[in-house]
């Protein structure tokens, strides 16, 4: 009788050291699953974000002034 008390007291034990860990266990990836999830947030946040680091250079123009004008009839022509 003594060995019965002893077993089902250890089943015991181990069924709550299960659901134990098991508790942790889904504890731990909801936490990771929300910190990814802020992660991903955070770095659209900055992709989005209007103010740039560098400054954007000036594009300098391949065509002459006279091409320009042309390219821009023609766009306009076609246009119509």
């Amino acid at each position: 009788m003594g060995q019965q008390k002893l077993r089902s007291s250890n089943t015991k034990e181990y069924l709550i050291i299960a659901f134990v860990l098991v508790s942790t266990l889904l504890v731990m990836t909801d936490v990771t699953r929300n910190l990814s999830d802020e992660i991903h947030i955070a770095s659209e946040i900055k992709t989005l974000s209007p103010i740039q680091k560098k400054p954007l250079q000036n594009i300098k123009s391949t065509l002459s002034e006279e091409e320009l004008k042309r390219w821009t009839e023609r766009l306009i022509k076609q246009s119509e």
